[in-house]
Formats: structure tokens, sequence, C-alpha cells
């Protein structure tokens, strides 16, 4: 999987990921804590959960790892 033009939080998960799959398999615990770190950058994330509508409704792809943002009105 090429990391592309991606922003450079994306692209070192991305490359992260690979580095994961070059051994195989990886195990679902070691891809979880990729997006977990993933998700905890929030210099990257902030403004693009700040330009998501409060009501926007959930994307869910069929199959694979999933990271979900959700944007919830202050005090909801």
């Amino acid at each position: 999987m090429s990391a592309g033009p991606y922003p450079d939080p994306l692209r070192r998960f991305l490359a992260q990921l690979d580095a994961l799959r070059s051994g195989g398999v990886p195990a679902m615990d070691q891809v979880g804590r990729l997006l977990v770190g993933l998700a905890a950058d929030e210099e990257y994330f902030a403004p693009l959960v700040a330009q998501m509508p409060a009501e926007s409704p959930a994307v869910q792809p069929e199959r694979g790892p999933r990271l979900v943002l959700v944007h919830r009105p202050e005090g909801a």
C-alpha cells in the first residue's frame, strides 16, 4: 500500500501499517495501537472534527479496521 499524497499523520500511519504487514498478517491489537496513536493526533483531527456537522450520519466500511470520528456539540 502506497502512502501516496496523504497528510503527514496518515502517511506515518500507513508506513507503520506497512511495517507491521511486512512480517505477515499483523495482529489486530497491533493495528489497534496504531489506530489509537493516529486518533490521538488532536492537532490533525481537531480542525476536521470541527468542520463536521453534529448530525452527520455514520459511514462504516464493509470490513477492516475503522477509525470513527464523531462530532458532538459542546455539552453533549
